[in-house]
């Protein structure tokens, strides 16, 4: 099972890991993408299952400016650093 505190720039997620909830699982994805500079866009999915392709490395430049790191983003963060 998956757990936020393993989240590090260098983490590599891998297929078929479990995951609490989609919400933990869009939150891990978000976080990481943070981390690394990178910017996601989440498509629609159903309430139980998300549909993710697992790339390879990535290619893309930095981004400075970063929408993933949005609201809920900041407030999980922000709750972390309180606790």
């Amino acid at each position: 099972m998956f757990k936020m505190s393993q989240l590090t720039p260098a983490f590599k997620f891998k297929v078929g890991m479990d995951f609490k909830s989609i919400a933990e699982f869009k939150m891990a994805i978000r976080g990481w993408n943070v981390l690394n500079g990178y910017q996601i866009k989440f498509v629609k999915n159903d309430k139980d299952r998300c549909i993710k392709t697992l790339g390879g490395d990535h290619k893309c430049g930095r981004v400075l400016e970063n929408s993933s790191a949005n609201a809920n983003w900041l407030t999980n963060e922000a709750s972390k650093e309180g606790a």
